[in-house]
């Protein structure tokens, strides 16, 4: 991360690690996670997950996608999912970069407010 350099700051003292939470075998998604039992707060979120923005209150959301095939049927399981907007999307898939951004276009994103 690089927060040794100035702040002494590490994905420890941020309570932040992302990591591999699904695998697809033949077609079908695995959860992959651990829960260790010597430390239970280091338990990671299981299956293939996503960020959602609730319409209304701009809430944000980490929730699972129910999928029983492969990539498509992504269902979020949220309280009323007509209420949420997923705002995460392919970027780069198995070898093919999907979206390429330019530096104003970089820039314009990070001052939106979705």
């Amino acid at each position: 991360m690089g927060g040794a350099l100035l702040q002494q700051l590490n994905r420890d003292t941020q309570r932040f690690a992302m990591k591999c939470s699904a695998v697809l075998i033949d077609g079908l998604w695995v959860d992959a996670f651990k829960d260790p039992i010597t430390d239970p707060d280091k338990a990671s979120k299981r299956g293939r997950l996503s960020l959602f923005r609730h319409k209304e209150t701009g809430r944000y959301l980490t929730a699972r996608l129910k999928s029983r095939k492969g990539w498509e049927d992504n269902v979020p399981e949220v309280e009323d999912v007509y209420d949420w907007d997923e705002v995460l999307f392919d970027v780069w898939n198995q070898g093919v970069l999907l979206k390429d951004w330019t530096f104003q276009e970089v820039r314009q994103r990070s001052l939106s407010t979705l």
